[in-house]
């Protein structure tokens, strides 16, 4: 109960040094710096579940692509494993017969595929 009276003793004391205006401007500090806190806990929070949910959409964003990918993983495989295929690498697309029957090959592997389109390219990046 002393520690008590004596803070209400000291702040009387301050009360009357500083006067009914100094009093006011404590206050209005205090409710400053409270307000500042107040935005920046605000700001910090706000940025701390904007970023989570960024990541999370880019977590599906990314597993999306992936399975997209993933699905036509097999694809390079086969083309290598396609002695049609072979023989026109081989080539290089010169002989005509030879491009028929491997642009059938890529069109039935196409429509198995599901894809747009396959191309086939040779090692200087030509299309054949």
């Amino acid at each position: 109960m002393e520690r008590m009276a004596e803070l209400y003793s000291r702040l009387e004391r301050w009360r009357r040094r500083l006067g009914g205006a100094g009093v006011s401007v404590l206050t209005l500090a205090l409710v400053a710096l409270v307000g500042w806190g107040a935005y920046r806990w605000s700001l910090g929070s706000g940025l701390a579940e904007l970023r989570a949910r960024g990541e999370h959409r880019l977590d599906l964003h990314a597993a999306a692509l992936e399975r997209e990918l993933s699905r036509y993983a097999p694809v390079p495989g086969i083309l290598g494993l396609d002695q049609e295929v072979l023989d026109l690498l081989a080539d290089g697309g010169r002989d005509a017969q030879r491009v028929r029957r491997a642009n059938l090959f890529l069109e039935r592997l196409n429509v198995r595929a599901g894809t747009g389109v396959i191309y086939l390219m040779d090692s200087q990046g030509r299309v054949l």
